[in-house]
């Protein structure tokens, strides 16, 4: 039971595979890795989990990044972060998101769609939805929808937060 083999591959080969394609929140724990490695001054340990995060899952997120916990990232491939970015509890961040620039601080309960690029510097408030292929470089307030290729504000809504579990 657990992980079928393939027996025409080697068994490191394998166990790469199976991370990728089941590679829901293992992304974020390689981070955490990272970051705890960074702050107890264990700077070679840090390097090696940010470059296996980068070969495994294409993920780019640096140990100074400083990410919330609750947060998850589905789909980890092609997401990029800068080293100073900041991003706020309970937030769910899909694929090829891209936060590019010093300065970005993302709020708390947010939900950025696939594909979606902050350029900082800017700061996207609480309980704010961006959706996919929506490119900001404007501060966003909070309670807000924002797409578009210009990043335009649709709707306020009156939510609480983005809940991760649907």
């Amino acid at each position: 039971r657990g992980m079928k083999l393939q027996y025409n591959q080697p068994q490191s080969i394998n166990i790469i595979y199976q991370m990728r394609n089941n590679n829901i929140g293992v992304a974020m724990k390689i981070y955490r890795a990272s970051a705890w490695c960074k702050a107890r001054h264990l700077d070679f340990l840090s390097k090696c989990f940010y470059f296996f995060n980068y070969i495994a899952f294409n993920c780019i997120i640096p140990p100074n990044t400083k990410i919330g916990y609750g947060t998850q990232i589905a789909h980890s491939l092609g997401v990029v972060m800068h080293h100073t970015a900041v991003v706020g509890k309970n937030c769910h961040i899909l694929h090829n998101v891209t936060l590019g620039g010093a300065g970005i601080v993302i709020g708390d309960n947010v939900l950025l769609g696939c594909n979606c690029v902050i350029k900082g510097p800017c700061k996207i408030g609480n309980n704010v939805k961006v959706g996919s292929n929506t490119f900001v470089n404007f501060d966003v307030p909070d309670n807000v929808i924002v797409v578009g290729s210009k990043g335009r504000i649709i709707k306020k809504t009156s939510i609480v937060g983005v809940n991760c579990q649907d």
